[in-house]
């Protein structure tokens, strides 16, 4: 371990090396992968991953291509990117530690967690902290009728200028991110932020072949919400959740929690992850 509580390995993935953050235990211990936010790196979440490593998980954040540490130019990815990052981190989780591996994802970690699932079957559960239908970005952007507008009827623009980058300031609403928006003047400072994506990398996401669907999922999902989520409300979340196959699906909406459960609320959101993953990794 170091001062920060983890370890860095550098792995290949799709031609680019991303950066890990492994949290190690025995080898024998469960393992959970977790993906981080929009425009996020896995050492934001430093304090919620230590403390959910010390409730006896080996936990391995991920910096996405084009994020933290990891290679690419910054918000430059395509959405395959991401599947393969997922599924290169459950790889060396295999390889490395065991079979008894799970998925955590955080907002866009979540929502990607979600979709990955549909693709990378090795995981043998999944926590997704929120879940949207990407054809549905739009409405949680900062300016709903612009993005809708592109999404709908320029959206061949995004894919023929596809290096422009898109502002996540204009893309979100940070003020329905965090409640406290001191952490968001701290997040402004991050040297490891990314705080634009390109216009091919929403296309890319808008895109996205589901292959049959969030009912293709076929082991044990469970989608969170804060009560109080002012960015991707519960009553939305809940729409995605009913897509899944009943026999697999759980749901559960955190009393008083905002929408950056981890980051402002993980004295409520760590207790319901760990029981998840007990249940089914050990």
């Amino acid at each position: 371990m170091t001062e920060n509580n983890y370890v860095r390995k550098l792995i290949s993935s799709n031609n680019r090396m991303i950066n890990l953050n492994i949290y190690e235990r025995e080898k024998s211990e469960p393992v959970i992968v977790f993906v981080p936010g929009m425009g996020c790196h896995s050492g934001l979440y430093d304090p919620f991953l230590s403390q959910l490593s010390a409730q006896g998980f080996t936990v391995i954040g991920i910096d996405l291509t084009g994020h933290g540490l990891s290679e690419g130019k910054r918000g430059r990815f395509y959405f395959e990117d991401i599947i393969h990052n997922i599924s290169d981190a459950a790889s060396f989780a295999l390889e490395n530690y065991n079979q008894n591996i799970g998925l955590l994802g955080s907002s866009f970690g979540g929502i990607c967690s979600l979709y990955a699932s549909i693709f990378e079957r090795r995981f043998k559960a999944v926590l997704c902290h929120n879940a949207i239908d990407f054809r549905d970005f739009y409405r949680f952007s900062r300016f709903p009728a612009l993005f809708y507008i592109i999404t709908y009827y320029f959206l061949f623009t995004m894919k023929l200028f596809s290096g422009i980058p898109i502002p996540l300031t204009l893309a979100l609403d940070w003020s329905r991110v965090f409640n406290d928006m001191r952490l968001f003047k701290l997040l402004k400072k991050d040297a490891h932020m990314t705080w634009s994506y390109t216009a091919g990398s929403f296309y890319s996401m808008i895109n996205t072949n589901c292959n049959g669907g969030f009912m293709s999922i076929d082991r044990p999902v469970k989608i969170v919400v804060g009560e109080n989520d002012r960015l991707i409300p519960p009553d939305y979340v809940k729409t995605i959740f009913e897509r899944l196959d009943p026999s697999y699906r759980q749901f559960e909406i955190i009393p008083g929690g905002g929408h950056m459960l981890p980051l402002e609320y993980p004295s409520l959101f760590t207790p319901v992850v760990v029981a998840w993953f007990r249940k089914f990794l050990l």
